[in-house]
């Protein structure tokens, strides 16, 4: 019997309007719906089919363009498929339609859909308030509806709310009116737009105000009191949205901007077209308590869930294949707008960290996907919101820009959008309008970066001629396994190059095109050192000859060389120690060299590497090899904790803090007695004298406390998450809780936080994060979720839920055992069925082959790390 397959909605009918009139209910989470919806039939058909999912279809009533009306037609549902089926009364043909539903939808507690989330007011009774999430397939969680992205189309939402309630949509409100007790807020009708940007919320909220430079009205809405700690996330709207606008030159249509903010999101944001709905720690802030990596971080959320409003919603994909199209768009621009608006992040040295380096990491897998990656059935598509469709989008198109200039990026964008707007594209049409400004053929240049999986490797050679340095370049796919590619991948790499005699801008730039070639560059002095990808703004790594990497140490060591090439060359090295091509000890070396570095970018490249190899000597011999290896890593760190100290100034550089924060964090990692003695110092008084802990340095303490203190600790923890009332500071709880090394106080610290419900769902990745840093807990958790299986993935609706997806990451992110790859695989093969198997696939090799990678970077590097330990005298 042939497998029924996914297929799309048939063509023969489009919706052009939506009237939605919904009863939102706090109390019984029954939402009470009817709409109108004015369809096209364009071919003739006995039936029309669109999307439903959980919603009880009341009655079914179709009006013809002559009047004539059906009433209660027949119908079926498919849950398999989450479709509708409508049996009409005769065959009709092309005209325009009314289609009548009245239906009941439910506001689950699984963050997708028209959903509840609670939260306790001032006086300690739970509350609740009501908000969607309809991306990707989720609208036809609350209203039957063609779902998929090409659909675009206007709607009219009406909701009904008790009087004491808020209620918004994407448009403002027409009308208000109380009838019976119930407030009916009538909205304006939307722009054409897709279903999954539509959005609904209804609650007691509270709301700040400022107007754009066009008088747009800017709104920040929280729950009852948290409003005035909303003022710097009104600022950065106001500030991206003037700012987007200019650059774009193309004003939004809408007249009004609202962000949200709710206890729970299952993605953190989401950019509703004109209701940006938002995790409430991405909108509230505590000046005395956000840390400074949160405040800068959350200003690159909001400015990229604004600039969505170009990006994806004035300009839609046709297809979820193209979903990086507004992703990883959404994402470079987040980073130009808070590069030029906020220049005291300086936020491209941060981009290395926070999206070149994870987007390294996936993408190295063997099991990793191209950024334009085929989509069959959307139901099944959360595992590609990944950091190939964010972060590696986001470099490449940072490489696109750097190649080609900012002006011409510019107004290639800007032609694109007003070509598509309120319109939908794909990948093509975005390269044919950089290709008509720029005068090249950048769907050439462009194809191996967007469909080809993977990043280059460049392997480079030089010798002298003439006077004239001669580079002989090599590529070939990176990948972490070490092993070749059997696709013999070719790119066309932009290449910008430095060199001692200009190492802070691009002395030349050349366009590798082949798998071999060579280069000449003139004007460079035979003792000078020249360096690849400078500024680090190509997608790809380097492997530079012995004597290359020689050159640069003692321009590393004066810090001469660019902090960002300084990142790209540590960040390469561990790289290339990972797949197998050079080992550990060279890393090390060069660790000892950068031993007076005081750069913080350049830190994070180093401690991730020091992470690494720390964690895998967790599992190796007796444990007695890391204890040494700590030793070493306190001997380099220690000098610099010094400079650094605990106590920040008031008018220090925030890149101080990040540095401060790194050193004290691998030291604390390191058991540095003096880091732990100060930590335990700082939290009593903390705890006890109600002093403020410095608020970048108050994970690092809260871990030593869970570390060293124990179930003591745990429980001066957990007043703190259950008082502390900001999610910055419940999060650092519970990865700190995570990290006690006492198998019956994980025990009852999963129960209270997960099992009795006692903390949120969306919160639940970060208890199983803590868990990777100790043998205790990496055992614990694959232990406890094997047990509790079943109610994780009731907890989350589904496997293919980006929590849960979270959680699966964390579970395994430390274990390096080659027979725990071989257990974690065989686990999913018994207990997912065949549909769930299908979906999890690449999420679950992704896993097992990190597992893999560090099993073998164990055993290539322990006995040699041990070795060299001895010869160092640690």
């Amino acid at each position: 019997m042939p497998v029924e397959k996914f297929s799309r909605l048939p063509e023969f009918a489009k919706p052009y309007i939506y009237s939605i009139h919904l009863k939102p209910n706090l109390e019984t989470f029954v939402c009470e719906g009817s709409e109108r919806i004015n369809i096209e039939i364009l071919q003739s058909t006995s039936y029309l089919e669109l999307h439903s999912l959980d919603i009880d279809v009341i009655s079914v009533n179709l009006k013809l363009e002559n009047g004539i009306e059906w009433f209660d037609l027949k119908y079926e549902l498919n849950p398999k498929w989450q479709t509708l089926k409508i049996h009409l009364s005769q065959t009709i043909h092309p005209q325009k339609v009314e289609l009548y539903i009245e239906f009941v939808a439910k506001h689950n507690d699984q963050m997708h859909g028209f959903y509840r989330s609670a939260y306790k007011d001032g006086q300690g009774e739970t509350k609740y308030v009501v908000s969607t999430h309809f991306e990707s397939t989720f609208a036809r969680m609350s209203f039957p509806c063609w779902d998929e992205p090409l659909y675009k189309a206007r709607f009219n939402i009406t909701l009904e709310v008790e009087e004491k309630l808020v209620a918004l949509s994407n448009m403002h409100i027409l009308s208000e009116t109380v009838e019976n007790g119930k407030k009916i807020a009538k909205f304006d009708t939307t722009p054409l737009m897709s279903t999954y940007m539509i959005a609904f919320a209804a609650g007691e909220l509270e709301f700040i105000e400022a107007f754009s430079n066009n008088d747009i009205p800017v709104r920040v809405y929280t729950l009852p009191g948290q409003s005035q700690q909303a003022h710097y996330t009104l600022e950065v709207a106001i500030k991206s949205f003037n700012w987007y606008t200019n650059w774009f030159d193309f004003p939004q249509p809408l007249q009004k901007v609202d962000l949200l903010s709710v206890p729970d999101t299952i993605m953190g944001a989401m950019e509703n077209w004109g209701l940006i709905i938002c995790q409430d720690r991405f909108i509230i802030q505590d000046p005395l308590k956000t840390s400074s990596y949160r405040k800068m971080y959350n200003t690159i959320i909001i400015s990229h869930e604004v600039v969505h409003f170009w990006f994806g919603n004035l300009v839609t994909m046709k297809w979820w294949t193209d979903l990086w199209l507004k992703e990883g768009f959404a994402s470079f621009m987040s980073y130009l707008f808070t590069g030029e608006n906020y220049p005291e992040y300086n936020v491209w040295m941060h981009f290395l960290k926070m999206q070149m380096a994870p987007a390294f990491e996936l993408d190295g897998l063997r099991s990793s996907h191209p950024i334009v990656v085929p989509i069959e059935n959307p139901n099944e598509l959360d595992e590609i919101y990944d950091s190939i469709t964010y972060e590696k989008s986001n470099c490449v198109l940072r490489m696109l820009c750097n190649y080609l200039s900012e002006p011409i990026f510019q107004e290639a964008l800007r032609n694109y959008l007003k070509q598509f707007q309120y319109s939908n594209a794909e990948t093509i049409n975005l390269w044919d309008d950089l290709s008509r400004v720029s005068g090249q053929n950048i769907i050439k240049l462009m194809s191996s970066w967007t469909k080809q999986m993977g990043f280059p490797l460049v392997n480079v050679e030089q010798r002298i001629e003439s006077g004239k340095r001669i580079l002989k370049l090599c590529q070939e796919r990176f990948i972490l396994d070490g092993k070749s590619d059997d696709q013999d991948l070719v790119w066309k790499i932009p290449i910008n190059i430095c060199a001692e005699s200009s190492p802070d801008r691009a002395k030349f730039k050349i366009l590798m095109t082949d798998r071999e070639q060579e280069f000449e560059l003139e004007g460079v002095q035979p003792n000078e050192w020249i360096k690849l990808n400078q500024g680090n703004a190509g997608f790809y790594r380097v492997q530079y000859t012995d004597e290359m990497l020689e050159s640069f140490l003692p321009t590393i060591k004066n810090k001469k060389m660019h902090a960002m090439d300084r990142f790209g060359i540590a960040n390469d090295l561990f790289a290339l120690v990972e797949s197998g091509r050079i080992p550990a000890t060279n890393f090390l070396d060069f660790v000892q060299a950068c031993s007076n570095e005081d750069n913080h970018i350049v830190w994070e490249a180093l401690d991730s590497g020091l992470e690494q190899i720390s964690k895998i000597h967790m599992f190796y011999k007796d444990g007695t090899i890391q204890r040494r290896f700590h030793g070493f890593v306190n001997n380099i760190l220690s000098p610099i904790a010094e400079i650094v100290g605990w106590e920040s100034n008031p008018n220090e550089d925030s890149q101080m803090s990040f540095l401060r924060a790194t050193i004290l964090n691998r030291l604390a990692h390191s058991s540095h007695p003096e880091t732990i003695k100060t930590a335990l110092q700082k939290f009593k008084k903390h705890f006890e004298d109600k002093v403020d802990l410095d608020k970048d340095l108050r994970p690092i303490i809260y871990n030593v406390i869970a570390k060293h203190i124990g179930k003591d600790g745990i429980s001066k923890l957990l007043q703190i998450l259950q008082s502390c009332g900001l999610t910055e500071i419940e999060r650092d709880c519970l990865t700190a809780m995570a990290q006690v090394e006492d198998e019956a106080s994980l025990e009852e610290t999963f129960k209270f936080c997960i099992l009795d419900k006692n903390t949120r769902p969306e919160d639940y990745p970060f208890l199983i994060l803590g868990t990777k840093e100790t043998q205790v807990g990496q055992k614990f958790i694959w232990k406890w979720f094997k047990e509790n299986y079943k109610e994780m993935v009731s907890i989350y609706g589904s496997v293919n839920s980006q929590p849960f997806l979270n959680c699966l990451k964390y579970i395994v992110e430390g274990r390096c055992e080659e027979k725990f790859a071989d257990e974690f695989e065989a686990f999913f093969k018994s207990h997912l069925s065949d549909n769930e198997i299908q979906i999890m696939d690449r999420p679950i090799r992704q896993s097992s082959e990190g597992i893999r990678i560090r099993s073998r970077l164990l055993n290539q590097n322990g006995q040699l790390i041990e070795e060299w330990l001895t010869k160092n005298s640690f």
